[in-house]
């Protein structure tokens, strides 16, 4: 088939990313794999599969796109593995357990019962992942927080690191954890709404957290929260982050198996010491501060860090906007027209970054611009 990806915009969309699902092609087999050619040239791609069940459901591939640019695609899908290829990947996933012998195993998913919390047997705490401008982590416990990785310059870190880098790699130029997050909501966050501050996700009967894809083009982590009693409302929710290469956003999908009633969320960031806040009031919501990643006390080989953090959110999933506080600057978010989904995203920089944003002004600007593209969107059509 030919798909076309029309760029609507008057500027310049680098590593535009290209999802396609599978169900939608009445297709008569299952995709075992996959070529995407753009003027005779292989593109990396990949098949992923969202759900768990062993089946392909969705293609992903990233494109550069010029001013008002139309570009064509020929998509090949297969049966068997003629269409496997060894790709360099620009992304890169992990999630592992200490094993008790200071050795750490990776594992694709694990779940736990009735808010077990297995936070300290993970070794970053969660699953992480990194596109070659960021990295991110995902607390397995009942905060679910998003926690920040800064990089010096671009590239691949984590399977070097695993997110704490040494002294002798960070005197080579490593990145490191750039962020304090304690129970706030760190860099884009859904946390429950109690009527005044935010609620953690608990309690739960269930909760597993997995990553459902590694690359080349793209990472899909997800956590399950099944029977969250969330204010009286007996929900199981699924949210996804998925990380582009090339990207220093990071795209969440939250759905839930039944739909939504009255029930309220909350998204934000981080209220980072001594930060400047930016806010359209209408689901875009930034900070540019310095403070300490880790506790004062405990701050032995790090010094402060200036980062920059946001989120944007579809102005229809907005309820209301709550005062900072001096944890948190917030939204407070519930059902759309399509009561069973909300999505967002959310982003960051590092001051450290070579090739990023030193001050308030270039990140503002940054995000505004980057509001701009989530509303215009490309044209994706199949033929």
């Amino acid at each position: 088939m030919t798909v076309t990806v029309s760029n609507p915009q008057n500027e310049v969309r680098q590593d535009y990313p290209v999802s396609i699902a599978l169900k939608h092609l009445g297709l008569n087999f299952k995709v075992q794999s996959a070529l995407v050619v753009k003027n005779g040239q292989e593109m990396p791609c990949q098949l992923d599969d969202m759900n768990g069940d062993n089946s392909n459901d969705e293609l992903a591939f990233v494109t550069d796109l010029g001013p008002k640019e139309k570009s064509s695609f020929q998509i090949h899908l297969f049966s068997d593995k003629k269409g496997l290829r060894n790709y360099t990947s620009r992304v890169y996933a992990e999630m592992l357990v200490i094993d008790g012998q200071k050795k750490n195993v990776p594992i694709q998913s694990m779940s736990v019962l009735n808010d077990g919390n297995p936070y300290t047997s993970l070794y970053h705490h969660g699953p992480a992942f990194e596109s070659e401008l960021i990295a991110l982590r995902v607390y397995f416990d009942n905060r679910q927080t998003v926690d920040a990785y800064g990089k010096f310059r671009k590239g691949l870190e984590l399977k070097d690191t695993q997110f704490y880098p040494t002294k002798e790699q960070k005197k080579n130029g490593y990145g490191d954890d750039v962020l304090w997050v304690g129970t706030t909501a760190g860099v884009g966050t859904l946390r429950g709404w109690d009527g005044q501050s935010p609620a953690m996700i608990t309690p739960v009967a269930k909760r597993t957290e997995s990553i459902r894809a590694y690359g080349p083009v793209r990472t899909v982590v997800e956590v399950k929260d099944e029977g969250w009693n969330s204010n009286g409302s007996l929900l199981n929710m699924t949210t996804q982050y998925i990380l582009y290469a090339g990207h220093r956003d990071c795209e969440v999908n939250v759905s839930f198996s039944e739909p939504l009633g009255k029930e309220l969320f909350c998204v934000g960031v981080t209220n980072v010491k001594h930060s400047e806040e930016m806010s359209d009031h209408q689901g875009l919501l930034g900070c540019w501060g310095t403070d300490w990643p880790v506790d004062v006390k405990d701050s032995a080989g790090y010094k402060q860090e200036t980062v920059g953090l946001a989120v944007c959110i579809p102005k229809t999933f907005v309820r209301s906007e709550p005062a900072p506080t001096k944890d948190n600057y917030l939204y407070v978010i519930g059902k759309s027209t399509n009561n069973k989904d909300i999505h967002y995203h959310l982003a960051f920089c590092s001051a450290n970054e070579s090739f990023g944003f030193k001050n308030k002004d270039e990140w503002f600007g940054y995000l505004k611009n980057w509001r701009e593209s989530l509303n215009h969107p490309c044209v994706i059509a199949i033929r």
